[in-house]
């Protein structure tokens, strides 16, 4: 709904840096890709605006699900390239810079010069882009979990009330065959993946839990936790529960929207 002429003019942005709906080609779901034509083909909006404004360079990214994708990956870059782009793609993890791991896809795009301008294909005369190094921080787990007699917990929401109940933990003992404990956020484990899902299906073995000393039930991340899995320092404002909303769902609910929005 956005008309041509709302996007700056030719010469007037350096860089893009967008991202496209993940869901299509994600592994979390049923990977519809193009099918999916409300958030599959959004992609195409990323073009029109490269085609319009021509930054020098555009950051792209995207669920690593993508790169399996061949014929998927293959029409989009065939897109970015058409509109004067040299495009390189690669998967990097951020667990070098954070406390989890993190794989996520990203596209590299360099406007070729006009004099190379052709048929869409990549230029022959620039030196391929390499992604840069990325040290490891050596973070884990204990640089972000608060555990049970270790320091101050700087969170507006309770850690007990954080603990699965009764009922999650029969679960994940009787029913679950995905959970093991040996996948809890022990101190010196990278965390795995934070998705907007975390949380919602915790009895199911979905959700990386926190180990507590018996005979305490393990517990999730706290939001805070959350934050510092995704890299937020600590002087980041966690939005606190509508004070005129009161009452143990109402708190819950809060939670689960902070899960989703840092799991996203």
């Amino acid at each position: 709904k956005v008309p041509d002429s709302a996007f700056p003019s030719k010469g007037h942005c350096a860089l893009l840096v967008a991202g496209f709906p993940c869901q299509p080609f994600s592994r979390l779901g049923t990977q519809p890709g193009f099918d999916d034509e409300n958030r599959g083909m959004l992609y195409t909006q990323i073009v029109r605006a490269l085609r319009i404004t021509q930054p020098r360079v555009f950051l792209l990214e995207n669920v690593p699900g993508l790169a399996a994708m061949c014929n998927s990956l293959k029409e989009i870059l065939a897109s970015l390239r058409e509109v004067g782009y040299d495009v390189t793609v690669e998967v990097v993890n951020a667990r070098g810079v954070t406390a989890q791991s993190r794989k996520r896809l990203f596209f590299a795009g360099f406007l070729r010069p006009k004099e190379e301008e052709g048929n869409g294909e990549q230029s022959s005369s620039r030196e391929p882009f390499q992604f840069p190094y990325i040290p490891d921080l050596g973070l884990r787990a204990q640089h972000i979990v608060c555990y049970q007699g270790t320091g101050d917990e700087d969170d507006s929401i309770d850690l007990d009330r954080c603990r699965l109940s009764e009922q999650q933990m029969d679960q994940l003992l009787t029913r679950s065959k995905r959970w093991k404990p040996a996948h809890m956020a022990w101190p010196n484990n990278v965390c795995d993946t934070l998705d907007g899902h975390y949380g919602v299906t915790a009895g199911n073995g979905n959700s990386q839990l926190v180990p507590e000393s018996a005979p305490s039930r393990p517990r999730l991340f706290s939001p805070r936790e959350c934050a510092r899995v995704m890299g937020f320092p600590n002087w980041f404002k966690i939005p606190e529960v509508d004070p005129n909303v009161v009452g143990e769902m109402a708190e819950r609910a809060h939670r689960k929207r902070l899960y989703l929005m840092f799991g996203n």
